[in-house]
């Protein structure tokens, strides 16, 4: 094999892990959607869990047609809310007499 060859194959290689990075940061976040979605009963999390499980990628597309409109709304209300005073901010002198 000559050097052109090589390049190749080392260019090939880190698109092929970029695309199966990209595809597992998405599908454990629609993962965690399905979890933190509270108007989906029971039956319907067990039912996305094992289309997500046996048809990855199948599924993380199915997710976002049908139900992703929600995902943002979930996500944001779920995350914990920034106070007015952050103790680790040093420049926050308002307190300091």
């Amino acid at each position: 094999m000559n050097f052109l060859e090589n390049l190749w194959i080392a260019i090939g290689g880190i698109i092929g892990f970029l695309i199966l990075f990209g595809c597992l940061c998405a599908l454990f976040t629609v993962f965690g959607d399905v979890f933190r979605d509270h108007t989906l009963s029971g039956w319907g999390k067990a039912g996305w869990s094992l289309v997500l499980v046996f048809f990855p990628f199948l599924g993380v597309v199915l997710y976002l047609i049908f139900r992703g409109r929600g995902m943002d709304e979930r996500a944001s209300a779920s995350a914990p809310r920034a106070s007015y005073f952050d103790p680790g901010n040093r420049y926050d002198n308002r307190y300091i007499i």
